[in-house]
């Protein structure tokens, strides 16, 4: 899925900082048995956050 707009992205974030940004993705709707993974990896390093929905 392609995002709609992407607000303070940063090319670096380095060890020990805390960092905001905003993805927008187009509205859509789970179905009952359906649950939303989003996966974070960097470009070029070995750090991964997985976030998963809780219902």
């Amino acid at each position: 899925m392609k995002s709609f707009l992407k607000y303070k992205m940063l090319d670096k974030v380095y060890h020990n900082q805390s960092f905001r940004f905003v993805y927008v993705f187009p509205k859509f709707v789970l179905g009952e048995d359906e649950k939303l993974q989003l996966e974070l990896q960097e470009k070029k390093g070995r750090r991964k956050l997985i976030l998963n929905t809780k219902l």
